[in-house]
């Protein structure tokens, strides 16, 4: 309605609303891309997401902050996050490690 009542004001547009909102509603579907809109996450089984984040915990009485290593499995969205003294390789690897004989996986 906006669009026409600014064709005929300021353009002197002298057709129909409906012929104006025939025109928009067909130019929004030759705008709008195949797909467009929204797009449905499928994750594969066996497919994990690894990352650090910060946490506050209590250690003999005290409060303190800690990096965690947060793993989590989105196919079946299960997570698991293991505290750690770091963020470096050695980290990761303690923390994988820790995350792997927790689910299951042998060591290899």
């Amino acid at each position: 309605m906006r669009i026409w009542r600014r064709l005929r004001d300021e353009r002197g547009y002298d057709g129909s609303y409906q012929l104006v909102q025939r025109y928009v509603r067909q130019r929004k579907r030759d705008w709008r891309e195949p797909g467009d809109g929204f797009m449905g996450l499928e994750w594969e089984p066996g497919v994990m997401q690894v990352d650090f984040g910060r946490a506050l915990a209590v250690i003999g009485g005290e409060r303190t902050g800690v990096h965690c290593l947060v793993v989590t499995f989105p196919y079946s969205n299960m997570r698991y996050v293991v505290a750690l003294p770091g963020e470096n390789a050695e980290c990761v690897c303690e923390g994988l490690e820790t995350v792997f004989s927790r689910v299951g996986w042998p060591r290899g």
